[in-house]
């Protein structure tokens, strides 16, 4: 198999496993239940949107237990807490907010320590949707009830107070219970108004009402679906810091490194020992940066710029004034480095004088080299001046005196 053939399979590879990594993010995640963001089916998102259709005044209370919303006349519609066990000084936070003037929806499953803290107790259901009548109230909005859709078929405990609503059979279903100011609501049931139940029976006419009751803001309790964790849970392992399809991207990248090695002769079989040490030449460095000029079309350009770089430098070197042109400097090559080297600098100067709009490659390595050679050559005669042609070594004159 061919190295082009292998490494088109690797890049194959990993565009499949990019495709796959982005089709995985686009799929929604398992979304946190009785919060009104979420459209799944324990969600309340469809109640919250439908809310907000006609016109009520609702918010998300995403700060949980931090604090409460503020003000009087709110109500807040907390489904299941995802703390069983709330602590004291939350249940105090919490009473203190009802005490001014606020109401408190509570929808959470029979047993639910909050619900008792209140004095709501309940009992589990057989666990089956059922649709009750429910008894003729002149409450708004709940005169209007006929039938309530009850998930679980769950119910308060007989003498819940006077305060609750039973169905037409006597069985109470939701409490009652009034709080300094304010007002607590609570039905054992957190799936009453979830997006596959807020429509069936009259569930809606409840929720109505409790949005009728809002002074300024009927609020979904997203917020306390949250469970406080102190110090938050560590990961029991590294697995658990990656997603699968992380997983996924690490092994398919990994193939693929592996495939490019095999392209580029690396082979994990047959390893080869580099028993020859090669220090770089220099016109490895032309020749990489010819390929980096030409490829950014400035070749030309970059030729042009060395070749004014040479004038400078050769006449310094030269003791000459550094707008001298080609000719005076071939001259005092001819005098000092020999008739050799002023006809390589003629040459050169005639090429760069021919140099065409665009030039290819190999003319550019060749051109470029030439001019770095030359370039040197000035360089290590002027570090030896006993080697200068026609230097006397006794005298060290300047290249002013043979001027002069």
């Amino acid at each position: 198999m061919s190295q082009r053939i292998v490494l088109w399979l690797g890049l194959l590879l990993l565009l499949i496993a990019g495709l796959f990594a982005a089709a995985t993010a686009l799929v929604p995640g398992p979304q946190e239940p009785y919060t009104s963001r979420s459209a799944s089916a324990d969600g309340l998102k469809g109640l919250y949107e439908l809310m907000k259709t006609r016109g009520a005044p609702v918010g998300r209370w995403d700060l949980g237990w931090k604090e409460f919303p503020s003000g009087k006349g709110q109500v807040l519609l907390m489904t299941e807490p995802g703390q069983f066990l709330v602590p004291e000084k939350n249940k105090k936070r919490l009473t203190r907010w009802i005490r001014k003037g606020n109401t408190l929806a509570l929808f959470t499953s029979p047993g639910h320590p909050l619900a008792e803290e209140f004095g709501f107790s309940s009992r589990p259901g057989n666990g089956k949707e059922q649709v009750v009548a429910m008894e003729s109230v002149s409450v708004p909005w709940l005169k209007e009830v006929r039938v309530l859709s009850f998930p679980e078929n769950n119910r308060l405990e007989e003498g819940a107070g006077k305060g609750a609503w039973s169905d037409r059979e006597g069985s109470p279903r939701m409490g009652r219970s009034n709080l300094g100011k304010g007002t607590i609501y609570y039905v054992p049931e957190p799936g009453f108004f979830t997006n596959d139940h807020i429509r069936k029976g009259d569930n809606l006419g409840l929720a109505l009402h409790l949005a009728s009751l809002a002074g300024d803001r009927l609020w979904f309790g997203d917020g306390f679906r949250k469970p406080i964790v102190s110090g938050g849970k560590k990961p029991d392992s590294l697995t658990e810091l990656i997603a699968p399809e992380g997983w996924l991207l690490l092994l398919l990248g990994g193939a693929w490194f592996l495939i490019w090695l095999y392209s580029r002769g690396k082979r994990f079989a047959a390893p080869r020992w580099e028993t020859a040490a090669e220090t770089g030449r220099f016109d490895e460095y032309v020749q990489a940066m010819a390929s980096l000029y030409q490829g950014a079309a400035l070749g030309r350009d970059a030729l042009l710029l060395q070749w004014k770089g040479l004038l400078r430098e050769a006449a310094r070197n030269l003791g000459l004034s550094v707008s001298s042109s080609p000719e005076t400097i071939a001259s005092q090559l001819s005098r000092f480095l020999g008739e050799e080297s002023a006809s390589r600098f003629t040459l050169l100067a005639n090429r760069m004088d021919q140099l065409p709009k665009r030039v290819k490659g190999e003319e550019l390595i060749r051109v470029s080299q030439e001019i770095q050679q030359i370039r040197k050559e000035i360089s290590e005669w002027k570090s030896k001046p006993s080697i200068r042609k026609g230097l006397p070594n006794a005298r060290k004159k300047s290249f002013g005196d043979f001027r002069r």
